[in-house]
């Protein structure tokens, strides 16, 4: 049966389009049509549920048995076929999409993509699928947040995927920063700069470079360019200020010992 059919209402029931005129938090509301209807159960699928918003169109059936609400009225355009979207009333909204890709967006922007090949995206940074973080077939690192120990997070609590030059810095800064030894599962991760005699920023400087060096012989495509030494005899303390060239690129730490 045609829905302008069904708007005809005869003695056995019909339909009628009404306009929600309110909508409480608790779940209750009330339409207008050809009378005011107050809270009608809504017929939606299994596991399904809704409240309609103020100013909408919902479909209202009048049964023998009472009227419920079908469904409200609502717009296609945008949409592939076979693709449906449900959108909530802050502006969130989650899109099957007709690929089997599935879009989780925000009202304030965020976008979480979902693809069929178990890969996806968070705001068109790369998600890791069955194989891990990876971007072009490579494993990809999550940013660390060095003071709090921690990996870095978006606030909306997602890890940061990161690639390129801050990649490299930060591995650069870990297997420095990292006491070679302390590492159970790779025990050669890390550096001997715990060992740094004590002596001239200048003859420091030189021991640092080769225990650097040593530290990042596993990295391949990295050169050290300069190590500067600062040193303070009173509090025992050395700062180092390295420059390294990668890929055409320069990177610069400093560390602490």
């Amino acid at each position: 049966m045609t829905l302008d059919r069904m708007l005809e209402r005869g003695e056995g029931g019909g339909a009628s389009l009404a306009q929600v005129s309110y909508s409480l938090a608790e779940g209750s509301w009330g339409a207008v049509a050809d009378q005011e209807y107050r809270y009608r159960p809504v017929v939606s699928p299994g596991g399904y549920r809704w409240c309609p918003r103020e100013e909408e169109q919902v479909l209202l059936l009048h049964t023998g048995d009472g009227d419920l609400c079908a469904g409200t009225a609502g717009d296609s355009r945008g949409l592939a076929p076979g693709e449906v979207e449900i959108t909530g009333g802050g502006g969130g909204s989650i899109r099957l999409m007709a690929d089997g890709s599935v879009a989780i967006a925000g009202a304030g922007g965020g976008l979480l993509e979902l693809r069929p090949d178990g890969t996806g995206s968070i705001n068109g940074q790369l998600f890791p699928g069955a194989g891990g973080w990876e971007k072009g077939g490579r494993p990809m690192d999550l940013k660390v947040d060095f003071g709090g120990r921690d990996l870095a997070q978006t606030p909306q609590g997602w890890v940061v995927p990161i690639t390129g030059a801050e990649e490299i810095a930060q591995r650069l800064h870990l297997r420095l920063g990292v006491r070679r030894g302390s590492f159970r599962l790779d025990p050669e991760l890390g550096s001997r700069l715990y060992s740094l005699s004590r002596s001239t920023p200048q003859r420091m400087a030189e021991e640092a470079r080769e225990l650097i060096e040593e530290a990042l012989a596993p990295m391949a495509g990295i050169r050290l360019l300069e190590v500067r030494c600062r040193y303070e005899p009173a509090a025992d303390k050395a700062e180092l200020d390295c420059r390294f060239s990668w890929s055409g690129q320069e990177l610069e730490t400093t560390l602490e010992e």
